[in-house]
């Protein structure tokens, strides 16, 4: 088993690309408004993926694990 990193790579100590960002944020505020404004083209059981290098998105479709019953919902 190979041994941990003695350093962490993550955001707080690498940094992020701020406008990836402010385009993930600006899509998050957008999927709110179109919940709270009850538009039929929401997200339920899906995912944006963002390819910030190509600048692309892409749509996954998620599906709930049958295993879990009580702690899981839509």
């Amino acid at each position: 088993m190979p041994e941990k990193p003695s350093n962490e790579i993550n955001c707080q100590s690498e940094g992020i690309f701020s406008p990836v960002a402010g385009v993930l944020g600006s899509l998050q505020a957008n999927e709110v408004l179109k919940s709270i404004l009850n538009f039929k083209d929401s997200l339920n059981n899906q995912m944006i993926i963002f390819d910030s290098i190509d600048n692309n998105f892409r749509k996954v479709k998620l599906s709930l694990n049958p295993k879990c019953k009580n702690k899981c919902s839509n």
